[in-house]
């Protein structure tokens, strides 16, 4: 049985995200610094970042530190 999850949303701050404390477990950031040059050169390209309703991020950790080390 396929699970169906509402899609809803909503503005937050982006210092008011955190990482999943799962994901910050598992999985380095690295190349923000390369990401943020894409990003201010080409702007968001892929889905948006998933949060859940803690505001921890889902998917989308590295967009998320990029965006921020733009300001």
């Amino acid at each position: 049985m396929k699970k169906h999850y509402k899609k809803e949303r909503k503005v937050v701050q982006i210092k008011d995200l955190k990482r999943h404390p799962f994901a910050a477990d598992i999985y380095q950031i690295s190349d923000i610094e390369k990401l943020a040059e894409n990003i201010n050169r080409n702007g968001i390209i892929h889905g948006r970042p998933a949060l859940d309703s803690d505001n921890n991020i889902l998917v989308g950790c590295r967009v998320i530190e990029a965006c921020r080390a733009l300001g």
